[in-house]
């Protein structure tokens, strides 16, 4: 083929079919990434409690399994937080874009909340599966 005949309208190389070490890498990447999911999914502890700090001091601790509707002051006004069924979630916040109110329910220790106008941070909090399991050992 000349340079000539590439510029031509029309023209397409069709690719080459898939040979057998593209699909083991293919198979790889699936299982890696089906593989860090369930990690991530159901690796982490379910929560016990819910921490909330306005202005990066800790203010209120709520315990996710008694139901109920608090109340919290956020630097732009009131924040209402729902927690039912071992869940919680922002349903009220005096925030402009309700960004937080849109992030959802969480349960699992690590997960958390954040509304930066408000400078309210919720985070789930919950007891260390293993704490004598050495995660990095470095000489």
């Amino acid at each position: 083929m000349t340079p000539e005949s590439l510029l031509k309208p029309g023209f397409h190389r069709s690719p080459r079919p898939p040979t057998r070490t593209d699909l083991a890498i293919l198979l790889l990447i699936l299982a890696a990434g089906l593989s860090i999911t369930w990690h991530f999914w159901h690796g982490a502890v379910p929560g016990r409690e819910i921490v909330v700090s306005v202005d990066n001091l800790e203010r209120y601790r709520f315990s996710l399994e008694k139901d109920g509707e608090h109340t919290i002051r956020g630097r732009l006004g009131p924040m209402r937080i729902r927690i039912e069924g071992g869940r919680a979630r922002v349903t009220a916040s005096g925030c402009p874009l309700k960004i937080c109110m849109k992030m959802g329910s969480i349960s699992r220790s690590g997960q958390s909340i954040i509304c930066l106008p408000n400078r309210v941070v919720i985070r789930v909090v919950g007891e260390e599966q293993n704490s004598n399991h050495i995660d990095l050992l470095t000489q």
